[in-house]
């Protein structure tokens, strides 16, 4: 069911490699990007964005999931098939990448990437400029199976296919308070265009020739977004495909300019974006019946997660029919499927009656709703729509109430509950929301104190319906304001800003990079680390002020 899309792909790549060659083949594949051609990288990095269990997977070959984001092969695993390869490159981080597999081509993509590096460090992915890296260190590897000689003829004569974009706007800029405040869509685009056009330029350098680059998709069609920023309707969200077709008309010219600049260089833009509109708009028309949601159940955040796990409920039974596999981070559902797991193994580990005795009488902390506001309801216009702060903190505390028991109902006897901190005093929220004021922006501390009101409120009824409960709320609220208001009590100078130089200009991100510039040399003085989150100096002196409470559940 991914023949109009593939096919499409196919006839393009012919269209690059044929032009110079008797032969439709080429000796190699190399590829870079994101979820859409990763085949298996994520495996082996620490981050959520994997896809190597079931029901990944589920109709490849010998039903491996192999860290392919999707029920099968992906629409470049096709592409492959089509111009003569038995076998697929390999992922390069993967034991196959080495020897002989290294002679047709190697894979570079990992999920949660983009052109932007801020977009893959934000889930610690591979960013594009690493994924050069270690395309160069490919070209060393090659050589010494081969010979330079021939290793030369490989590089020059491989195809080399480039896609991304999609998670720089969907898993970054939509979400993400200092890009959305500080760059227009349109801004945005350029940016990223321009990072495309650097690394073509330096892909040309290192050898490349034949380069096919996937524009994006209709973004605002992936179930994910209609979920998130549909404002209730099913249909696709106009604004983001709008946003998506901006972006593929500045890659369309670019790479057109690129082509004039190197004329010994071929290069395409694939478009999938006409191809994957057809089948989200019309899908009967290529026989599917669902465009709405993945077929692993998810495209409503209510119940499920973006991505599929290895328990998802409602799996449907025959993909074919369906457009999308999934829709397209661990939400709290998940951890709870992980705490169960958790449980089996340490049923394994010491037997069901000692493996009881830890399950109940460990200390279970909970600790969330900053992302839900900071990361979602302050920078997603359609969810203030729909929802007041006042509508959104019951909503959240609710979903708060229904995790807690279920945790109850696991056998956690004993549990903490952080309140919000005064989310207006939080060096990201200044910059962006203080409009140019360095002090605690009001209304969003009043949001925090109102979502905790509630959370009280739902513990307090929870330690009454379950007498052998012990919960408690760990206020954090009261002395992180109180360290930011007053600083130096604590023998603290800076909380303002984070140690890692954030928060301070937009030219930062809200997290810590791996080279961030201007890092304090002593963090103690400082209240924030990063943007969001507290020093250590800072966590101990919160630590401190809960300790009573977390007396109250041990005693």
């Amino acid at each position: 069911m991914q023949m109009g899309t593939s096919y499409y792909l196919v006839l393009i790549l012919l269209g690059i490699i044929v032009a110079g060659n008797a032969q439709p083949l080429v000796p190699a594949i190399i590829t870079f990007g994101d979820s859409s051609v990763d085949v298996g990288n994520n495996d082996y990095l620490h981050t959520i964005f994997k896809a190597n269990f079931p029901p990944y997977g589920r109709d490849f070959k010998n039903r491996v999931a192999t860290g392919r984001f999707c029920n099968g092969k992906l629409a470049t695993d096709i592409t492959a098939e089509s111009l003569g390869f038995t076998t697929y490159p390999p992922a390069y981080l993967s034991p196959q990448a080495s020897g002989k597999n290294l002679l047709i081509g190697a894979n570079f993509a990992s999920a949660a990437s983009g052109y932007f590096d801020g977009t893959a460090l934000l889930s610690h992915a591979i960013p594009l400029s690493q994924q050069l890296e270690y395309y160069k260190e490919y070209q060393s590897k090659l050589a010494k199976i081969v010979g330079s000689s021939k290793a030369h003829g490989i590089i020059t004569g491989s195809l080399y296919l480039v896609s991304a974009g999609s998670s720089d706007y969907i898993q970054n800029y939509y979400i993400n308070p200092y890009l959305y405040k500080f760059y227009s869509p349109d801004e945005f685009a350029n940016l990223l265009i321009g990072i495309f056009h650097d690394f073509v330029q330096e892909l040309y350098g290192c050898g490349a020739r034949r380069i096919g680059v996937t524009s994006v998709p209709p973004l605002g069609c992936v179930p994910a977004a209609i979920t998130l920023f549909g404002h209730g309707s099913n249909g696709c969200v106009t604004r983001i495909n709008e946003d998506a077709k901006n972006f593929n008309r500045k890659l369309n010219h670019t790479v057109n300019s690129l082509g004039k600049q190197h004329p010994d260089l071929k290069i395409a833009v694939l478009d999938i974006y006409q191809p994957f509109y057809d089948l989200v708009a019309n899908p009967t028309s290529q026989g599917f019946f669902e465009a709405r949601k993945g077929c692993c159940g998810t495209g409503t955040v209510e119940t499920t997660s973006l991505l599929c796990n290895p328990k998802s409920v409602g799996t449907c039974a025959n993909a074919t029919g369906y457009v999308f596999w999934d829709s397209h981070a661990i939400s709290l559902s998940q951890q709870l499927e992980y705490f169960k797991e958790y449980q089996s193994k340490l049923v394994r580990l010491v037997g069901r009656r000692k493996a009881n005795d830890i399950i109940q009488g460990a200390l279970y902390i909970v600790g969330t709703g900053t992302g839900d506001f900071v990361q979602n309801y302050y920078i997603n216009s359609d969810l203030r729509k729909l929802y007041s702060v006042d509508a959104f903190s019951e909503l959240l505390v609710e979903e708060s109430s229904k995790f807690l028991k279920g945790l109850y109902s696991l056998g956690a006897r004993r549990i903490g509950v952080t309140s919000l901190s005064p989310l207006g005093c939080l060096p990201a929220i200044i910059r962006v929301f203080g409009h140019g004021r360095k002090t605690c922006v009001t209304r969003f501390n009043e949001d925090a104190l109102t979502f905790n009101r509630k959370l009280n409120h739902t513990v307090l009824a929870l330690s009454k319906q379950y007498p052998k409960i012990k919960i408690a709320i760990f206020d954090i609220y009261q002395p992180i304001y109180d360290l930011v208001t007053a600083p130096s009590k604590q023998g603290f100078v800076e909380a303002r800003r984070g140690c890692c130089m954030t928060g301070a200009s937009v030219k930062t991100s809200v997290l810590c990079k791996p080279k961030s510039v201007g890092t304090c040399s002593n963090a103690t003085s400082y209240v924030f680390w990063d943007s969001v989150h507290p020093s250590e100096a800072a966590n101990k002196v919160i630590a401190d002020s809960l300790l009573m409470a977390g007396v109250s559940l041990i005693s």
